[in-house]
């Protein structure tokens, strides 16, 4: 059987903890055959972030072409991008060849280990580019930037009227993590559980390439959703330090771990 092939448009982690390497280790562990689209080379490992190189805008859309051209994409996951200009001009790409293909944004502008990668996202930037996408996967700290005078719960349920939204709860407090699922302005599911110690790099590409692979695979999206947060839960359980291991779904959701 083919396995469906997902791309991942995003930057360079030398590491492999987080962006381009980590998504293609995650799309294999869900059966599916990753490609990249490199947007930007980040100078940093694990412990520190120096700067970032980006990939020119033309650039990056010339290497989408041939593997459009060659590939039948199932869905499209993107991650770290310079403009919301160059992110909507891989959606119009995209779209022109697929109109239903599945796209998921993280909108992520900061490494985990510190730093920035580009300013925060704005409110009206947010609105734009989620027009055109499946899904965007913002955490608690980038929805506050993006709505500074407003409850992050209340402002992910104002964005998704554009489209579908996944809050991550990891960036807030208390003994548990509330993942809220809002979809055209409606809450349609949390999913809730305790609160790891484990500290990992790179959950939020591991979360939304992990749900683009299910959509992938002909999930709906709850349920591409539901799987993600398991898998990433067993990825922060995997075992001490800032690297989690990659897992085979079918051992994730059978509770051999």
């Amino acid at each position: 059987m083919t396995k469906p092939f997902v791309l991942s448009v995003a930057g360079l982690d030398p590491s492999g903890g987080a962006g381009l390497l980590s998504d293609v280790k995650t799309m294999a562990a869900f059966g599916t055959q990753g490609l990249g689209v490199c947007t930007a080379v980040t100078l940093q490992n694990g412990a520190e972030f120096r700067g970032v190189e980006w990939v020119e805008h033309g650039t990056v859309l010339a290497q989408i072409e041939p593997l459009l051209d060659h590939y039948p994409l199932a869905a499209i996951k993107v991650g770290l991008v310079e403009s919301i200009e160059l992110l909507c001009d891989v959606i119009a790409i995209a779209r022109a060849r697929n109109a239903d293909l599945p796209i998921v944004w993280d909108p992520v502008f900061a490494p985990s280990s510190g730093g920035t990668f580009r300013e925060p996202w704005t409110a009206a930037e947010l609105y734009r580019a989620c027009e055109g996408l499946t899904l965007i996967t913002p955490n608690r700290d980038e929805i506050a930037a993006a709505f500074p005078t407003s409850k992050p719960d209340s402002a992910a349920e104002r964005l998704s009227v554009e489209g579908a939204v996944l809050l991550k709860g990891g960036h807030g407090t208390g003994p548990a993590i509330v993942d809220q699922l809002f979809v055209r302005g409606v809450l349609k599911e949390s999913f809730a559980g305790p609160r790891l110690e484990n500290d990992k790099r790179g959950t939020g590409c591991v979360t939304s390439t992990a749900i683009a692979a299910g959509l992938a695979l002909g999930h709906g999206l709850g349920t591409a959703t539901g799987n993600a947060i398991r898998y990433v839960r067993s990825y922060i359980k995997s075992g001490p330090g800032r690297f989690g291991t990659h897992q085979p779904w079918e051992l994730v959701s059978t509770g051999v771990e």
